[in-house]
């Protein structure tokens, strides 16, 4: 993920469009990120390692492949098609 390239909005955004695909448990992973950043975990090497690696984990753990994700579009697809057409 590589966190210290992150920004704070960037995060948000992906917070928030992991809530609007229905992935309250990645937008919590995200949520978490951001209180340890907050917290100063990419001021200290170790820590902010220690950081990617539990978030590349935790992650994996949630959505082991992109079929998740594609799925949750295509449930959102469904129910809000006007999402997805363009401006």
């Amino acid at each position: 993920m590589l966190l210290e390239r992150r920004t704070t909005e960037l995060l948000q955004a992906a917070q928030s469009a992991f809530v609007w695909l229905g992935l309250e448990s990645a937008a919590k992973i995200i949520a978490d990120v951001r209180t340890e950043i907050d917290a100063g975990a990419l001021d200290d090497d170790e820590r902010a390692e220690q950081l990617e690696w539990s978030v590349h984990e935790r992650h994996k753990s949630l959505l082991p492949s992109n079929a998740a994700l594609e799925s949750a579009f295509r449930v959102r697809l469904v129910e809000m098609p006007e999402a997805f057409s363009p401006a």
